[in-house]
């Protein structure tokens, strides 16, 4: 979900990993600085996939249809209850919302408009979604939300769940200052501070710490967030290794055609230099024997004994002459 108007701070710079020749201008953005994450030694050594105690269907590190963790993971506590609100023609599987549902078991919900919870006071409530009269972090009172709402899907979508008579009932929040480390293609025309949905919730609760809208010592530290992105770093570092190693392939390609072609150019330029040696050859032999054909008289004007044989055998200029020519066609066979 893409929550931010605001530009991201200009000391932050995205690294570049080309990931698609589908879109040659786009690049993986750098990692989040500063995360003190729980190690992600579980996720690396697990690369394979498990089947889920529940469904049974494989899956990788969780499942997103029962929400449930499949190899051991930090838990996160939240200073409120989340519900995560999706368009119904939005997979699960896209949607990185099931992270924090994962993370912060049993405080966070998933659902469509037709899932409503109950008993929702709208005062108590705030929707993350930067329309016009939404406000700034600094300006929620503190300890003020009971229950946030996020809207996970795409532009056009969530402007239409947005405009549902249950949201204008509630007050709207907005971040400032973020971009997003997300490896997915942002839809065109949208900016990197567009955040996905588990790095807009992550970016909202440090925020509230650091601007103390949260009163509670257990939820006032900014870091005690940050394990919510512990499956997207993985999921970061899992991409960036693979576009390395792409990118790594692609270079070898590049330099063993750059290599063909610079052998190709020698064969055709060795085929030329023997061509042209060919020719010189041919014009000096074409010479020579133009000076045999007239001996020079022998005694009583008589044609030296070596006569007519011997200017043949040291070669006439058509004789000569015939080598060069043949060698031409020769040399532009090799060109080609």
């Amino acid at each position: 979900m893409d929550t931010s108007e605001a530009s991201p701070p200009a000391a932050e710079s995205a690294q570049i990993i080309k990931l698609a020749a589908r879109r040659p201008d786009w690049s993986l953005p750098e990692l989040h600085a500063g995360l003190q994450l729980a190690p992600l030694d579980t996720l690396w050594e697990q690369r394979e996939r498990i089947k889920c105690p529940k469904c049974g269907r494989s899956r990788a590190h969780y499942c997103y249809d029962c929400l449930e963790a499949l190899v051991p993971f930090p838990h996160v506590d939240l200073p409120f209850r989340v519900s995560i609100v999706t368009h119904h023609a939005e997979k699960k599987s896209m949607n990185t919302g099931v992270q924090v549902a994962v993370l912060a078991k049993g405080q966070v919900d998933l659902h469509s408009m037709d899932d409503w919870p109950k008993d929702v006071d709208p005062s108590r409530c705030a929707v993350l979604f930067p329309s016009d009269d939404a406000l700034e972090v600094s300006q929620l009172e503190p300890d003020s939300v009971d229950r946030l709402f996020i809207i996970d899907s795409k532009w056009k979508k969530a402007g239409e769940l947005v405009r549902h008579d249950v949201f204008r009932a509630m007050r709207a929040v907005k971040l400032s200052h973020t971009r997003s480390a997300f490896w997915r293609f942002h839809t065109r025309g949208v900016a990197e501070e567009g955040v996905c949905t588990v790095e807009a919730l992550y970016f909202l609760l440090e925020a509230m710490a650091k601007q103390g809208r949260l009163t509670d010592p257990k939820f006032a530290d900014p870091h005690a967030y940050d394990n919510l992105l512990w499956y997207f770093t993985y999921q970061h570092q899992l991409v960036a290794e693979a576009s390395a190693k792409r990118q790594q392939e692609q270079a070898g390609k590049a330099g063993a055609g750059a290599g063909e072609a610079a052998a190709g150019q020698k064969v055709q330029q060795k085929g030329q230099n023997k061509g042209q040696q060919k020719q010189k050859a041919g014009k000096e032999a074409a010479d020579g024997g133009a000076d045999a054909g007239e001996p020079e008289p022998g005694p009583a004007g008589q044609v030296d004994a070596g006569g007519p044989d011997a200017v043949q055998e040291e070669g006439s200029p058509g004789e000569q002459a015939a080598p060069a020519a043949a060698a031409e066609p020769s040399a532009k066979k090799q060109r080609v």
